[in-house]
């Protein structure tokens, strides 16, 4: 999972969840990163990157709680 250090605090709340996750998905054998930006218009948003190198979707987490960031995100993995 990659944050730049002037987005570090606004995800602060989800880092742990959101590398669990991650971690989730590569121990099932599906190769995912996420990379979570501010966007300047939909806020707090996560970047998946499928095989490291396609991103595949993006998902807008701006109001989630940790716990539904969790499930948007995983939502937007595409298998």
């Amino acid at each position: 999972m990659i944050i730049d250090l002037k987005d570090e605090a606004a995800f602060a709340g989800y880092e742990k969840a959101l590398t669990q996750l991650q971690s989730a998905f590569i121990f099932a054998g599906l190769v995912v990163s996420f990379n979570c930006i501010i966007d300047p218009v939909y806020g707090k948003t996560i970047e998946i990157f499928k095989d490291n190198k396609n991103r595949s979707n993006y998902v807008c987490i701006e109001g989630d709680s940790p716990a539904q960031a969790i499930k948007n995100v995983a939502a937007g993995v595409k298998l």
